[in-house]
C-alpha cells in the first residue's frame, strides 16, 4: 500500500540572491544629464577617477594602492577601515576588518559619479563596480558594454521602478547628496526579512523558462550562492538550475501563500518544480495555490514532525500545533488516510472504520501496513492455523491461515473466524477462500 508519510523537507532558510538592489535615492535635486534623471552623463569610471579637491563622504581621497586589495573575483577593490552607516549594507567586507570599497570611491573620497551605459535590455544603465555584493550576485547577467572590466551595467529602472543606480552621484561634504544618494532606507532593508523592492520579472532578465515545469526559469548555478539550497532544486543543465518565480521575483524573500493540506491540516503553497514537491504532488491537493503549486503541510501528518514547508524564507512558521491524521481499529492500531492517497484497488479492500469524514473522506489503514511500506517492505502477515470449525466445514485444506486485523471489514464480517496466536483484535483468516476454492490474499504480502 502507498502511503502519504514521505513528507517533504525543505531547507527553513532561502538564500537565493538575484538581481539588484533597490537602494532608494535621498537626494531629489540632480542636474540635467546627470546619473539620477535615467540619463547618466559620461562621468569617469574605475580607479583613474580625479581627486576633487575636497572631503566627500568616505573622507579625504586616498591611493587605493596603498590599501590591502579584495574581491580578487572582480579586481578593482580595496579595503577601508569605515564607510558611513548607510553604506554598510551595500558593500562587503574584508577578511581582515574594515570594508571592500570599489577603487573609484576610495580615490575620490565618495565623490563619483559612475559611467552611463547601456543596460542588459538596452536601457540607460551606469558602471557599477562588480564588487559591490548586490551587483557581483548577477554580475553573469548583467552587461559589461562600455564599463572596465571590474563592472557591471546596472540598470536605472527596473519594471517601471527606479533601482537606485543611477541616483549615485557622490558630492564634497556640505553640498547635498552623498556618494550613496542620501541616507534614505533601502527597498530591501537588511534588517529585515521581506523584501520590499518591486517584483523582478524573470523573462525580462533574459532566464530560459525550465521544460519540465510551469512558474520557474533556468538560473545560473553560480548565482545560487547556498550549496544547500542549491541541492534542493533541479537542473536545467550543467550550469543552471530551475528556480521558482516567486524566489526570482523577490530575491528569495517571500512567504509563501497558506493553504489547507492533506485532510485540512496546515500548509504552504510551494512550487511543483522543486523536486522534492514534484515527488509528492499527487498526494497533495492544490487548494488555493496557483495550477503550479501544491499545498504541502507543516507537518507530516503521520508523525507530527516538522517538514520545513512553513519555515521557508521569511515564513514565521505554523500558526498552530502539529496536526495528525486521526487514529483508527479498536486498538487505535490504524491511521485514517486520505481516501485520494490510497489506490483504488485498495480503497475497496479497506473502510472508514471511525474516521471523522468532517475533513474528506478517509480509509483506517492498519499501522503495521503503514510501517512496512515506509520501510520499503511489504507487510507479511503472520501464520496462524484457522478455527475448528472452519476446518470442520470445509475441510483440513482451509487449515492454513493469516493474522489480519478486525478493522479491514472483510476479516469484520467472515464468520468462523478465531485469534488463534493473532495479537488481540487480529483474526486468522484462511489463506483459500471457502466459496471459491481460490486464493483468499489473505497469506500474500500485503504491498
Amino acid at each position: 500500500m502507498r502511503s502519504t508519510a514521505a513528507f517533504l523537507v525543505l531547507l527553513s532558510t532561502v538564500g537565493l540572491a538575484f538581481p539588484l538592489a533597490c537602494a532608494q535615492s535621498g537626494d531629489a535635486e540632480t542636474t540635467e544629464g546627470s546619473a539620477a534623471s535615467g540619463h547618466p552623463g559620461d562621468s569617469a569610471s574605475g580607479a583613474g577617477a580625479g581627486d576633487p579637491g575636497c572631503v566627500g563622504p568616505l573622507g579625504a581621497p586616498v591611493d587605493p594602492e596603498t590599501l590591502t586589495a579584495c574581491c580578487p573575483d572582480f579586481g578593482g577593490a580595496h579595503c577601508v577601515e569605515k564607510v558611513p552607516a548607510d553604506l554598510e549594507a551595500h558593500v562587503g567586507t574584508c577578511d581582515g576588518g574594515g570594508y571592500c570599497v570599489p577603487d573609484p570611491f576610495i580615490s575620490t573620497g565618495g565623490v563619483f559619479t559612475p559611467k552611463a551605459c547601456k543596460a542588459f535590455d538596452g536601457s540607460a544603465g551606469v558602471c557599477l563596480s562588480a564588487c559591490i555584493p548586490e551587483i557581483g550576485k548577477v554580475a553573469t547577467v548583467l552587461s559589461q558594454d562600455v564599463c572596465d572590466a571590474s563592472e557591471r551595467c546596472a540598470p536605472c529602472d527596473f519594471g517601471g521602478k527606479p533601482t537606485g543606480a543611477c541616483d549615485i552621484k557622490g558630492e564634497c561634504e556640505g553640498q547635498g547628496s552623498s556618494g550613496t544618494g542620501g541616507a534614505a532606507p533601502s527597498c530591501d532593508d537588511p534588517a529585515t526579512c521581506l523584501n520590499e523592492c518591486p517584483p523582478i520579472d524573470p523573462s525580462a532578465l533574459g532566464l530560459t523558462a525550465c521544460t519540465t515545469c510551469g512558474g520557474a526559469h533556468c538560473v545560473p548555478t553560480a548565482q545560487v550562492p547556498d550549496p544547500m539550497l542549491l541541492a534542493e532544486l533541479a537542473k536545467c543543465d550543467d550550469t543552471s538550475v530551475c528556480v521558482p518565480d516567486d524566489l526570482i521575483a523577490t530575491s528569495g524573500k517571500f512567504i509563501p501563500a497558506t493553504c489547507k493540506s492533506v485532510s485540512g491540516v496546515e500548509g504552504r503553497c510551494l512550487s511543483k518544480c522543486l523536486p522534492q514537491v514534484a515527488d509528492q504532488a499527487a498526494q497533495l491537493p492544490q487548494d488555493t495555490c496557483p495550477e503550479t503549486h501544491a499545498c504541502v503541510p507543516c507537518y507530516d501528518p503521520l508523525s507530527g514532525m516538522d517538514t520545513g514547508a512553513c519555515k521557508i524564507s521569511c515564513d514565521p512558521g505554523p500558526a498552530g500545533p502539529p496536526q495528525t491524521f486521526a487514529k483508527c481499529c479498536k486498538d487505535m492500531k490504524g491511521t485514517c488516510i486520505p481516501a485520494a492517497s490510497v489506490p483504488p484497488e485498495q480503497q475497496a479492500e479497506l473502510g472508514p472504520d471511525s474516521c471523522p469524514q468532517d475533513q474528506g473522506a478517509a480509509v483506517c489503514v492498519p499501522d503495521p501496513f503503514l510501517e512496512a511500506q515506509q520501510s520499503g517492505m511489504p507487510f507479511v502477515p503472520e501464520t496462524c492455523e484457522t478455527s475448528f470449525f472452519l476446518q470442520f466445514l470445509f475441510g483440513d485444506e482451509y487449515k492454513d491461515g493469516a493474522c489480519l486485523p478486525e478493522c479491514i471489514p472483510q476479516i469484520a464480517s467472515a464468520p468462523f473466524l478465531e485469534q488463534d496466536v493473532c495479537p488481540d483484535n487480529w483474526k486468522c483468516a484462511p489463506c483459500k477462500d471457502p466459496q471459491t476454492g481460490q486464493s483468499s490474499g489473505a497469506c500474500d504480502p500485503q504491498g
